[in-house]
């Protein structure tokens, strides 16, 4: 009883609701990155709501997700889900030599101890001309402060997007000077 109480509670904390004519959302813009019936590596996959979006687009995703309980609802919808810490993760081996057109990077990199080397290791699995979609929250805004001062968790409120050459971003606080630092300018082939 516990364990399903523990699940059911960790899966609900995972559950995004993807409502695409919300096209401020960052996971609606990032499925807006994906072009229909690409090969998605999906990192931080959690119970599989963008992923099961893709699908619908006729894409074939795989994930990543560090927490053991929202990937049971991810692996219904994704070919495989590695439930693994992606700090520690070999991508080559775990994809064995498996190439992705797109990499989603939605909410994740911020709670990564060395992000700079997560995203060096994904242009291991990138496809050639392939890219990646990065989304942070900008504690900046000022709807994530105001979020904070009532004591209400911060929602990400928008997103750092890095086109397929990494050269285009917006919006204050964007990271994409330091992936430009990791040396992401030559990720994307």
């Amino acid at each position: 009883m516990r364990r399903r109480a523990a699940a059911a509670a960790s899966a609900s904390r995972y559950a995004a609701k993807i409502e695409l004519d919300r096209i401020s959302d960052p996971h609606v813009l990032a499925v807006g990155r994906v072009p229909a019936n690409s090969s998605v590596l999906n990192l931080g996959v959690a119970d599989g709501s963008v992923a099961s979006v893709l699908r619908a687009m006729g894409c074939h995703v795989w994930g990543v997700e560090i927490d053991r309980w929202p990937p049971r609802c991810a692996k219904r919808i994704c070919e495989d889900v590695a439930v693994e810490d992606l700090n520690q993760l070999d991508f080559a081996s775990r994809f064995e030599g498996r190439r992705f057109d797109v990499v989603l990077m939605l909410d994740v990199l911020e709670h990564l101890p060395d992000p700079a080397a997560v995203l060096r290791h994904v242009g291991s699995v990138l496809a050639e001309g392939g890219w990646a979609v990065i989304s942070l929250p900008n504690v900046a805004h000022v709807s994530v402060r105001l979020s904070l001062l009532e004591g209400r968790s911060a929602t990400t409120t928008w997103a750092c997007w890095t086109a397929p050459t990494w050269g285009s971003s917006t919006g204050p606080g964007c990271k994409a000077p330091r992936c430009r630092r990791v040396g992401m300018l030559e990720l994307a082939g």
